[in-house]
């Protein structure tokens, strides 16, 4: 996994601090934001009939946050 990417699953979300010090706040509604998002994969991947295999949080240099999960489509933060 990429040095500026977290694993998260079952709504729980990380702060993370990338190795050149970029840093980024998980505010309330990006944790709801974030724990729908969970939920959602979770119940996609049982309806594709495969195991749940969390989500990943991404920071770009800009301090864009994106969440990926397979079978969803990409989420900002």
């Amino acid at each position: 996994m990429p040095p500026n990417t977290a694993r998260a699953g079952s709504g729980l979300a990380r702060v993370l601090r990338e190795p050149w010090g970029t840093r980024f706040t998980v505010r309330g509604h990006h944790i709801a934001k974030l724990d729908r998002f969970v939920g959602q994969a979770q119940r996609a991947a049982t309806r594709a009939g495969r195991e749940f295999e969390g989500v990943s949080i991404e920071v770009d240099a800009q301090g864009v946050v994106s969440v990926h999960a397979i079978g969803m489509a990409s989420m900002l933060l």
